[in-house]
């Protein structure tokens, strides 16, 4: 989810990226977290759809929590990498 920083902008975005997966295994990244309203949004996005976030990956060394991803749905490579989600 990269694009506008507008938090309204950001929900939408989002919530595409959710009807596209369908249930179907995926990975969303959200970039530029460390801005307000994506934050925010990112924030809202993780409380919504919890139940399928299966791990969370700081994708950014330089700037920590400016990329995140989020495997979903089952994603077969959820368990690959340092779960960051329960830390």
């Amino acid at each position: 989810i990269d694009g506008s920083h507008h938090y309204e902008d950001v929900v939408i975005d989002a919530e595409l990226a959710i009807r596209l997966l369908d249930g179907r295994p995926g990975i969303i990244v959200f970039d530029d977290v460390n801005v307000p309203g994506v934050g925010q949004a990112r924030d809202e996005f993780v409380q919504r759809h919890q139940a399928n976030i299966d791990n969370e990956l700081d994708l950014c060394i330089q700037e920590p929590g400016h990329i995140i991803a989020y495997f979903m749905n089952g994603h077969p490579d959820a368990n690959h990498y340092y779960s960051q989600k329960n830390n």
